[in-house]
C-alpha cells in the first residue's frame, strides 16, 4: 500500500490494526473486532481497508464489512488462493467490496488465484518484492491474492485523496479505469480487468510513488453520490458455532505454490515431523487520511 521502499500511495498514513496471532491464525471476532475500531476511527477522515485474508463463507463477517463500507470506509478484500470461485469465500464476496484477483508478469491469472463473477480486478501478484515484520529494513518476495490486493489498495488511496468520493465511487473509477482484454487464461466469468494506476510511471527511478495524479474515469463516472452513511444496526456478532477463520497472508513461497489458507477448524496438533509455521500475515492496514497531495499515476502491469 505504501512505505519507505514499497508501495503505490507512497503519503499515505497506515494504521496497523492486528486481528490475527503471530503465527496466522484469524478468528472472525477479532477480525470485526478490528473492523469495529477502524468505524469508530473513521469519522472526518480518508479511510481505507486493506483485507489481504479469506476463508470459507461467514454471513456475519459478510455483513460487518458490508456495515463499514455502508458507514463510508472503502474495503479492498484478496481473493483468494484456492483457484476456486471467489464468490464461496467471505470477505470476497461481499459485493460492495473491491474483490482482488492475482495476476503474473506475463499478464496472465495466476494459477493459484481465485476467479469468477465476485472478483473486480487483477493486480500483479507474483514474486512481489515487499517489506516484511521481522524489521524495518526487512524484505521478502512474495505470490499470493494477498500480495495483489495491497496494490489497489493504494491506488484507492490515490482515488480518495484526489477528492471526495465514497466506497462506491472509488470501486467504480477503479474498475472503470482498469485496463481491459489483456488477461489470458482467466477462470470462468472473470472479469478480463488488470489494475491501472493512471500511467505516470515511477518517480525517483523505482517503484510505484504515489507522487503523480490518481486515476480518473470521469468520462465513464456516474453521477456524484452522497456518502453511505452508518445505519442504526450495530455491526452484527458471529454465531455461536466457529466461522471458517480467514487465512493470514501468504508467507514467503515458491511462485506456483502460495500458503495455503487457514480453515476455521482448531488448528491439528504437530505431527511427529513438525512442519514450517506460517508466518504472521501483514493485518488489514486502513489508510487512516491520505494525504491530498496529489499522487502517482500508477502503471500499468504488464
Amino acid at each position: 500500500i505504501a512505505g519507505k521502499d514499497f508501495g503505490v500511495a507512497k503519503k499515505a498514513e497506515i494504521v496497523a490494526v492486528k486481528v490475527c496471532s503471530g503465527k496466522g491464525a484469524c478468528t472472525t471476532q477479532d477480525i470485526m473486532s478490528g473492523i469495529e475500531f477502524v468505524v469508530r476511527d473513521a469519522p472526518g477522515k480518508k479511510a481505507l481497508v486493506n483485507m489481504s485474508l479469506g476463508g470459507g463463507a461467514d454471513d456475519a463477517l459478510d455483513a460487518a464489512v458490508a456495515s463499514a463500507i455502508g458507514a463510508g470506509v472503502t474495503f479492498v478484500v484478496a481473493a483468494g488462493n484456492d483457484h476456486a470461485d471467489a464468490c464461496r469465500y467471505s470477505p470476497a464476496r461481499v459485493p460492495a467490496a473491491v474483490t482482488v484477483g492475482a495476476s503474473t508478469d506475463a499478464d496472465g491469472e495466476a494459477p493459484f488465484s481465485n476467479h469468477g463473477s465476485c472478483v473486480d480486478v487483477y493486480a500483479p501478484g507474483m514474486q512481489i518484492a515487499s517489506a516484511w515484520n521481522s524489521g524495518d529494513s526487512d524484505r521478502q518476495t512474495i505470490s499470493g491474492t494477498s500480495m495483489a490486493s495491497p496494490h489497489v489498495a493504494g491506488v484507492a488511496a490515490l482515488i480518495a485523496s484526489a477528492g471526495d468520493f465514497s466506497p462506491a465511487q472509488i470501486a467504480h473509477i477503479i474498475t472503470q479505469t482498469a485496463t481491459v482484454n489483456v488477461l489470458a487464461g482467466l477462470g470462468p466469468d472473470s472479469p478480463n480487468a488488470l489494475l491501472f494506476n493512471g500511467g505516470e510511471g515511477n518517480s525517483a527511478g523505482g517503484g510505484n510513488s504515489g507522487g503523480g495524479s490518481a486515476p480518473s474515469a470521469a468520462a465513464n463516472d456516474p453521477p456524484p453520490e452522497p456518502t453511505a452513511r452508518p445505519t442504526d444496526e450495530p455491526i452484527p456478532e458471529p454465531s455461536a458455532e466457529p466461522s471458517p477463520e480467514p487465512s493470514a497472508e501468504p508467507s514467503p513461497e515458491p511462485p506456483f505454490e502460495p500458503t495455503p489458507e487457514s480453515s476455521a477448524e482448531p488448528t491439528p496438533e504437530p505431527s511427529a515431523e513438525p512442519t514450517p509455521e506460517p508466518s504472521a500475515e501483514p493485518t488489514p492496514e486502513p489508510s487512516a487520511d491520505p494525504s491530498s497531495d496529489p499522487a502517482p499515476e500508477p502503471t500499468s502491469e504488464s
